[in-house]
């Protein structure tokens, strides 16, 4: 029973002799995601926005990746590089974070420069897996996006494109410094503007980059489903060194004199 409890000790201490190699490889697809943060977006026709929806949306996405990159940009008027690509999950989310309206004080939609700038920082990217996301209303479009998507598409960059909105649309609210709404915009004749969502583009765009348009409460979902039949490219490999766990022999050897100690206890009270 000593012996027993003795090898028992020694298996509960883990010993390990032996070493066993393996390479860990890291596997994913390097996604740029581009996000409206023109003036329309501000609408509410989906609560709380269409720009606080979309950045909650992308969270969410951001979330659900697991080995992939992450490269964001922005655009309105003109485009900009927000985050380059990275697997810090919660760097991207802190940039995601500070992009507001304001960010950009170029009005309109350059659609075309936010797919140009994410090719171009998807173009040191190996192998397949390259992916272009747009988040956006599709309104007010400058420059030639359907050129831009085929270009990309030529590179062996997908584009799909996430639509925020409602086809009756709202007012576009103008805030104050305390984020409190003031006023609406307004046209040349003193009309309220009413910012409609008209996804035709947003379908052409996907169409032109071998991507899909999605379009709903559950587009993040759908896309991430959509990205995980993707062949995933290797990123980075390790060669790791382990020993080998070898609590069992010790444990296989108590078992044995403990089982011989009640066989013997029991041949004891027999006698």
């Amino acid at each position: 029973m000593i012996i027993g409890y003795i090898f028992i000790v020694i298996s509960l201490a883990g010993p390990r002799w032996g070493v066993r190699e393996t390479v860990a490889e890291k596997r994913g697809i390097d996604i740029v995601v581009a996000l409206d943060l023109s003036k329309s977006m501000l609408t509410q026709d989906i609560s709380p926005s269409r720009m606080e929806r979309a950045k909650l949306e992308l969270a969410s996405f951001i979330d659900s990746r697991q080995g992939d990159r992450i490269g964001l940009t922005g655009f309105a008027g003109s485009a900009f590089l927000a985050c380059p690509l990275t697997t810090d999950y919660s760097a991207a989310k802190s940039f995601l974070h500070n992009l507001s309206a304001d960010t950009i004080s170029s009005p309109g939609t350059a659609l075309a420069r936010a797919i140009d700038l994410s090719a171009d920082l998807l173009k040191e990217s190996d192998g397949r897996g390259k992916i272009i996301v747009l988040l956006t209303d599709g309104e007010e479009t400058i420059g030639d996006p359907l050129r831009a998507a085929a270009e990309a598409e030529e590179k062996g960059i997908m584009i799909y494109t996430i639509g925020f909105g409602t086809k009756d649309g709202g007012p576009i609210p103008v805030y104050d410094r305390n984020r409190k709404i003031i006023d609406y915009r307004k046209d040349k004749k003193g009309r309220i503007v009413i910012s409609k969502f008209d996804g035709s583009l947003l379908k052409n765009l996907a169409a032109e980059g071998g991507g899909k348009f999605f379009y709903g409460a559950d587009s993040v979902s759908r896309l991430a489903a959509e990205i995980e039949k993707k062949d995933k490219q290797l990123l980075a490999s390790k060669l790791i060194r382990l020993m080998e766990e070898r609590f069992r022999y010790p444990l296989i050897i108590a078992l044995i004199f403990l089982s011989i100690n009640m066989l013997l206890s029991e041949r004891r009270k027999l006698t």
